[in-house]
Formats: structure tokens, C-alpha cells, sequence
């Protein structure tokens, strides 16, 4: 059975329940994003596919649009102290050698 003829996507196109993105690829999106800003892009180094659903997310064009305009959130939870509280993670990231991105 070949799954081109098929018409599926290519494995590589696909996205977590099949050939269009549901609600999981829009918060897979939002959480690897926010764990790029706070770690750095290397992060996603040893995890490949997770780097390709994002780039694959963030070209569609509704999703381009709004990285370009600025607005993205930038807490978690909107908790008091969050940013703090992300701060402490850093670094202790950092004294561990998990990561090497400048602190917040």
C-alpha cells in the first residue's frame, strides 16, 4: 500500500493526528516557542521533529502573520512572579549545561 498514491502527506509533512493541525499542534506550537524563548533555539537540536512541526506551524499563514506582528505572549500562566520563577529555571539549566542562552 503506498501512502503517497494514498494521498497522505509524507511522514515528514504530517502533523500529530494526521494530514491537517488540530487544537494538540497549536499548543505543541505555543509550548515549544515559549521553551525556545527561555532556553534559546539549540534546545530543539536533539529533537528534530519536534523543530520541523514547529517551522511547518509557523508557515501557515495565520501563525506568520501573528509572529510577525509582535503580540505573543510571553508567561506561562500569568502567575504573579512567573517571570522570576522562569528566571530561577534558566539558570539552574544553565549551571547544569542543559543550555547556554543569556538570562531573561
Amino acid at each position: 500500500f503506498d501512502m503517497q498514491q494514498a494521498g497522505a502527506p509524507p511522514q515528514d509533512e504530517a502533523y500529530l493526528l494526521g494530514a491537517c493541525p488540530a487544537w494538540p499542534d497549536y499548543v505543541l506550537f505555543h509550548a515549544v516557542n515559549l521553551l525556545r524563548e527561555i532556553a534559546g533555539p539549540t534546545i530543539l537540536a536533539q529533537f528534530p521533529e519536534v523543530e520541523a512541526h514547529r517551522v511547518r506551524m509557523s508557515q501557515r499563514p495565520n501563525i506568520a502573520r501573528y509572529l510577525e506582528s509582535g503580540r505573543q505572549q510571553t508567561l506561562l500562566t500569568e502567575i504573579p512572579k512567573e517571570e522570576e520563577k522562569i528566571e530561577v529555571i534558566v539558570h539552574k539549566l544553565r549551571e547544569a549545561g542543559v543550555i547556554s542562552a543569556p538570562a531573561l
